[in-house]
């Protein structure tokens, strides 16, 4: 199974993991979802919180200069 949080830079997986991060309540461990006449799990709607673009760059913002090179490059726009 894939680890989610490995698939970011290390600096930025506590936003994800750590009980403590300011974004913790946008990545439930558990949550409901609403069938709503639906047969199979996956025709459900996730019942999570709405994504604040804003409460991601404020989280993520600071952990920015710690990036290694890779993760820097990969996170600048380039050519197509």
């Amino acid at each position: 199974m894939l680890h989610l949080p490995s698939l970011l830079p290390e600096c930025v997986q506590p936003l994800l993991t750590d009980a403590a991060s300011l974004l913790t309540d946008l990545y439930p461990r558990t949550f409901a979802t609403d069938r709503n006449g639906k047969i199979n799990d996956w025709e459900a709607v996730v019942l999570i919180p709405f994504v604040s673009a804003d409460r991601i760059r404020a989280a993520l913002t600071p952990l920015l200069p710690t990036l290694d090179a890779n993760a820097a490059a990969r996170n600048r726009h380039g050519q197509p």
